[in-house]
């Protein structure tokens, strides 16, 4: 084994859930982790946000699913994919190397039992690329597919636009056992938008930190028990840290597991990894005395009373972008693609 891959695997190893390492994943690729959860919990949330009608979809893919668990392997291979294709000015599933999907999930270590690739160019954001895989068959299967069970998001800027990479994949081991998958802040209306997809047994208590401040979440798609839930905050000026906590059943959990992540007006100084825009436990140790949450090596910190007065933003959605449906529709007939161990078939959209 080479030295190179010794160390990914080292540093994947130590990685608590949801933890950033070595600039992955960045901001962009943790919101469109969180706009697919979104749509796979409640397809019909945004039946008015589609350009294509619902009622030429599958039965299958008009039923909610449970969402993806961010895995950093899949992550690290669809970060690479995106970066790959901004870099060297192609846009397919194969790269120069002729390596596909399963080529560099292999490579990164994941021990997959099924395995599938979407790829979209010049969306603006992350909920646009969703929209818009969303109106295509094959890329819809494959985040609709419910074999499916973790998600790595890749995201780069091209010369022609944005490049988003889905990732996804099945081991024996299924569902991760987390309540809350993924985070992740936007701009809202009157502040900072923090979103959260949550998988719990039962009604969970979802709560934002920004700042060691704990603001109340709501769910704004979904069942009661899983699907996005979001508040908005006006933190003001300046860099402001932020990290996620849920309880359901008896249960406490947190995203990421240890650190946080960050918005704002972030120097490098501020970061301990400024691609991420990530934040370590120690550095929030610093700031704030106490972390709310226990991390990966049991540490327990402070826990804040939650502030019940927060509500969630009724913001609307990104419209869609005329311009990039083209790119798409050029794009799609390479747009996805899925893949099984032996004796299992390719798919090809």
């Amino acid at each position: 084994m080479t030295p190179w891959i010794v160390a990914l695997f080292t540093a994947s190893a130590l990685a608590g859930y949801g933890d950033a390492t070595e600039g992955i994943p960045t901001p962009e690729e943790r919101a469109l982790l969180v706009w697919t959860n979104a749509v796979r919990t409640a397809p019909g949330a945004f039946e008015d946000d589609y350009t294509c009608a619902m009622s030429g979809w599958q039965a299958s893919e008009r039923s909610a699913k449970r969402p993806f668990g961010l895995d950093l392997l899949l992550g690290r291979a669809a970060h690479a994919h995106s970066g790959n294709m901004a870099t060297r000015g192609f846009f397919d599933h194969d790269d120069p190397q002729g390596r596909g999907p399963a080529d560099r999930v292999d490579l990164q270590g994941y021990n997959w039992q099924y395995v599938g690739e979407n790829i979209a160019l010049g969306a603006p954001t992350p909920l646009d690329a969703v929209l818009g895989w969303m109106c295509s068959s094959g890329h819809r299967a494959n985040i609709m597919e419910a074999e499916f069970v973790d998600m790595g998001p890749g995201a780069a800027a091209g010369g022609s636009g944005p490049l988003w990479t889905q990732v996804f994949g099945t081991t024996a081991a299924g569902h991760v056992d987390r309540i809350v998958l993924a985070g992740s802040d936007e701009s809202g209306s009157g502040g900072r938008r923090l979103l959260a997809s949550i998988d719990a047994d039962g009604a969970p208590e979802v709560v934002a930190y920004v700042d060691g401040e704990a603001y109340a979440m709501a769910r704004q798609t979904g069942t009661k028990s899983r699907g996005t839930w979001a508040v908005s905050v006006d933190a003001g000026a300046g860099c402001h840290l932020y990290w996620f906590e849920a309880t359901a059943g008896g249960t406490t959990d947190r995203f990421p597991e240890d650190g946080g992540y960050a918005y704002g007006s972030c120097g490098d100084d501020d970061l301990d990894d400024v691609e991420a825009a990530w934040v370590s436990a120690d550095t929030l140790a610093e700031a704030f005395g106490a972390v709310a949450g226990s991390g990966s090596d049991g540490r327990e910190g402070g826990r804040v009373d939650i502030d019940r007065g927060c509500s969630v933003s009724g913001a609307g959605l990104t419209a869609w972008w005329a311009t990039w449906c083209g790119l798409l529709g050029i794009r799609r007939t390479r747009g996805s693609l899925s893949a099984r161990r032996p004796g299992a078939t390719r798919r090809e959209a």
